[in-house]
């Protein structure tokens, strides 16, 4: 075989596959696929998050892309613009409280390793610490740690909104990993009376739901 016969040969088979990979690729487009957020059904063609695939250098894309790994085939228009929202304002936050953020990450992979519930995020912690003004949610003094009112060695203990509240260092310390039943009445800060004060506070800013909504999961698929 010559050169020029290989060739012409080489080239069709890379004709009718570049045919193979089209056709695939609109059947793919064609694929009524259902929205993860409200599970309507739609084409795969009109749920790729258009945004996904631009060349911007805008650091809020690159972190969706990266840090959210949202894929495409995903969400409808109506639930990715609302979903998009929730993104922007997660970013800003994790942006402006780098130390927050990153003390909410280290307690969520503690509760992981621990094989305890960890949902808390940046936008729950955020608004937790702006209920008590910054403050520690037992005695009023300087916002230091981190505190889980039922420790994470309990059952039902674990880094979510309804069960993480600011602490001084002296309260955290003095309650150790002590759960809120085991507290005597007279530890005025620490008493039963407070944790029931603050756990009714955490509900009415959180709701009874301690999990995230699901669309801002990271997504592996």
């Amino acid at each position: 075989m010559t050169i020029r016969a290989f060739l012409k040969t080489v080239g069709l088979h890379l004709v009718v596959l570049g045919e193979r990979m089209a056709e695939a690729h609109q059947q793919k487009m064609e694929t009524p696929t259902p929205c993860r957020g409200c599970q309507e059904i739609y084409l795969y063609q009109d749920l790729l998050p258009r945004m996904l695939w631009s060349l911007s250098s805008d650091p809020f894309d690159t972190w969706i892309r990266h840090k959210k790994r949202v894929r495409p085939g995903c969400y409808c228009p109506t639930c990715w613009a609302g979903l998009y929202k929730q993104y922007e304002r997660e970013f800003r936050l994790t942006s402006c409280y780098k130390r927050e953020y990153g003390r909410v990450e280290a307690h969520n992979e503690r509760a992981r390793q621990m094989g305890r519930e960890a949902t808390l995020t940046i936008v729950q912690w955020i608004a937790t610490l702006d209920l008590y003004d910054w403050k520690c949610a037992y005695c009023g003094g300087p916002y230091e740690a981190l505190e889980h009112q039922r420790p994470l060695v309990a059952p039902d203990g674990g880094t979510t909104a309804l069960n993480c509240v600011p602490s001084c260092q002296s309260c955290n310390l003095r309650k150790g990993i002590r759960h809120p039943d085991e507290i005597m009445r007279k530890e005025t800060s620490l008493s039963p009376e407070a944790h029931r004060r603050i756990q009714a506070e955490m509900k009415a800013l959180h709701g009874q739901n301690t999990s995230p909504p699901q669309e801002i999961q990271p997504l592996n698929g």
